[in-house]
């Protein structure tokens, strides 16, 4: 056997290309994509939930209720044994899951993210806090508006 017949080299065009490859750029184009935060409906109880995958690297679907938490809310939230997952920026918006480390060192409502539960349908609403992401820019924040003061 040659090693033409091994790689399978044609001899007037040389190497086949390989197919199906994907490139470093494009799987973290992929990546990013695939990880977006939407705002949709819970398909059994038709309630507002955000849908996207959560963690970095064993990414799973889940869905949590719109409504940032308070560290109040999140203790309730998991006495109720509800997960609570942490909507961050880092490389765009992502969902993490809070375990011991990240509930006790970083309550709800301390850093610049919000926390929310996972979504059960039926569940009565937990207490809450304002979001802590920047509010949208408005027609009044932008240059050359007056002054607030």
């Amino acid at each position: 056997m040659t090693q033409d017949a091994l790689i399978d080299v044609n001899p007037e065009t040389g190497p086949r290309k390989r197919r199906g490859f994907v490139g470093p750029h494009v799987a973290q184009w992929l990546a990013d994509q695939t990880r977006h935060i939407q705002a949709e409906r819970c398909r059994r109880c038709r309630a507002d939930v955000l849908r996207g995958l959560d963690d970095m690297w064993a990414a799973g679907p889940i869905e949590v209720d719109p409504t940032p938490l308070s560290a109040l809310g999140e203790a309730l939230a998991l006495l109720a044994g509800r997960r609570t997952i942490a909507c961050e920026h880092w490389h765009g918006l992502r969902f993490t899951r809070r375990g011991r480390w990240q509930i006790t060192s970083r309550p709800a409502g301390t850093f610049r993210g919000d926390v929310y539960a996972s979504h059960l349908c039926g569940a009565p609403a937990l207490p809450s806090i304002p979001s802590n992401f920047a509010k949208p820019v408005v027609d009044d924040d932008l240059p050359g508006a007056p002054p607030p003061f």
